[in-house]
Parts: structure tokens; sequence; C-alpha cells
């Protein structure tokens, strides 16, 4: 990792101190995993991954849903899974890996997966890129569980200031019905799908303005790659609250075909 890289990491680290890495909430990852246990090949699964894992909370929920299951917690950042090995060391149904999002295929055997959960990390590899490989690794019938950053309407229809900023940010967003249409064209059903909630959205900001407040009080936002991280992270608080009808994170929960 390089010195501008982990400069970055290390103000991520602050700002999310005791913070989600992104908004939602414990009842959302909740509500997605039990709607991907109503479908019948995942009633009771055996094998689940949780890819781009952070610290784990997500691995939690699932293992205390699924008490049965060998759950998979992968990430590629190093400090990341040693935080989560440290926090599973005790159970051995956790299974913990340094894992590239989109080299899977050199962990996991074809269709061995019931369940895949990944929250808003899918950057890393793309939406409809990740969809084509993960179904290499589930089972028939198996579910992937993703959330992704999209524009809730046509960019038409976007206040000007916010499409400029979106599209800035993410070069590649796009609308919720768009990624639908990825998700069925990559040979996926779409069982549901849901939004990340304005409360949701204001706790998130709530706790990193704690954080990023708590920071400058202590005169540790110095040095340009802070500075511009804490300045990239306030204005997309302001563009959200702003433009709340915009953008946000929508979960899907797909079946594959």
């Amino acid at each position: 990792m390089s010195e501008e890289e982990n400069s970055t990491l290390k103000i991520f680290l602050e700002m999310h101190r005791n913070c989600r890495f992104a908004p939602g909430s414990d009842s959302l990852t909740k509500r997605a995993l039990l709607s991907a246990n109503s479908v019948a090949e995942c009633a009771l699964p055996s094998d689940v991954l949780d890819i781009g894992c952070g610290t784990g909370n997500s691995t939690a929920i699932i293992a205390d849903m699924f008490p049965l299951a060998t759950v998979f917690a992968g990430d590629i950042e190093p400090d990341f899974v040693q935080r989560v090995r440290d926090r599973f060391a005790q159970n051995p149904n956790v299974c913990v890996a340094s894992m590239d999002m989109a080299h899977l295929d050199a962990f996991f055997q074809p269709e061995t997966l019931d369940l895949i959960l990944c929250e808003a990390s899918v950057d890393n590899v793309g939406f409809g890129s990740a969809l084509t490989a993960w179904s290499q690794i589930l089972r028939a019938g198996g579910v992937a569980i993703v959330s992704e950053l999209c524009m809730y309407g046509s960019k038409s229809k976007m206040p000007e200031e916010a499409f400029e900023y979106w599209t800035e940010a993410k070069e590649d967003i796009t609308t919720e019905r768009q990624l639908r249409q990825v998700a069925v064209c990559s040979g996926y059903t779409v069982i549901s799908e849901f939004r990340v909630s304005p409360d949701e959205w204001a706790a998130y900001h709530h706790c990193l303005r704690g954080n990023i407040e708590k920071l400058k009080s202590r005169a540790l936002v110095t040095g340009d790659v802070a500075r511009r991280e804490v300045e990239k992270m306030e204005r997309e608080m302001d563009m959200v609250e702003r433009h709340p009808e915009c953008c946000g994170y929508t979960y899907f929960v797909l079946q594959k075909n």
C-alpha cells in the first residue's frame, strides 16, 4: 500500500470510528437476509459469503441468523481481515480470508455457495461484472444480496448540481431501473429491492459529523490527503441532505436462475 493509500484509509477509519462504513442499519441487513431466506433454496443456507465484509458487522448478523451455516468473510484490506479474524476467533463456523472480489474463483469451486452478501462495496469490480462472476460460484437457486449507490430517477429529472456532483463522484452511476435490468440480463430474478431510508442516512451522517468535529477539534485534519477526504465526505453529506430524492443506496435481493 502506498503512503497516500495508507493515509486515505487512516482518515476513512477515523471518520467512521464506531460508525457503519456506509449508510444502512442492522435491521436493513436482516431484512435483506430474511428476504433471501424466504427462497426455498436458501431456507437453510449451508455456505454463505460476506464479501467486502469490513470489520465484520454483517458477518456477525449472518452467523447469528444462520448458526448452522459456514460463513465466509472476505475483504481485500488486510487490516479489516485481521480485525474480523480476531473478532470471530472463537467461532469455528466463521472462516475469514483476504479475498479479491474480482477473483473469487480462486477461493470457491463452481456452485458451492447458497448466499452472497455484498453491502456498498461492489464498486470494486462493478455491479454487472460482480453478478456474472457470482453466478459461477452460486448454487442453482442461490441468492445474491447487493446494495449499490444509484439514481432514483432519470438523469434528465435531477437538479443540475446533483447530476454534476454524482456523475463526477461516481462515473458509472446509473438508475435503479438500469441495475434491475443488468441483474435480469446477468441471469437473476429480482426477489425484492428496497432503499436505505432517510432516517438511516441521517443516523450515518450524525455519526460521521461527530467524528469529523472531534478530528478538527484535535487538529488532526492535516495534510492534503486528510483535508481532501474530509471535504469530499462533507460535500457528499451536503448533497444527500439537499437532494435526498435523487440518489441513494438500494438493496437488491437476487435469485440465480
